[in-house]
């Protein structure tokens, strides 16, 4: 599977609305485990976020909260 596929999917799947921001790091964490057992290395997937994984968590966050604000 391809890193950037890896990702979209893994941010589908466990970010929504009610993610917390303060959860940066255990989501981090959590997606490098996550992508190993794809065998998906860590470098892949800051490769496949363009920028840090922490930065591209913290967006995607940022979007799911936006998006389920909206939805009210």
């Amino acid at each position: 599977m391809l890193a950037d596929q890896f990702l979209e999917r893994w941010i589908i799947e466990c970010i929504n609305a009610s993610t917390e921001s303060e959860d940066v790091l255990k989501l981090v964490s959590q997606l490098i485990l996550d992508a190993a057992r794809e065998d998906v290395t860590p470098e892949l997937m800051e490769e496949a976020a363009g920028r840090s994984l922490e930065k591209h968590i913290e967006a995607a966050i940022r979007e799911a909260q936006e998006q389920g604000n909206l939805e009210i």
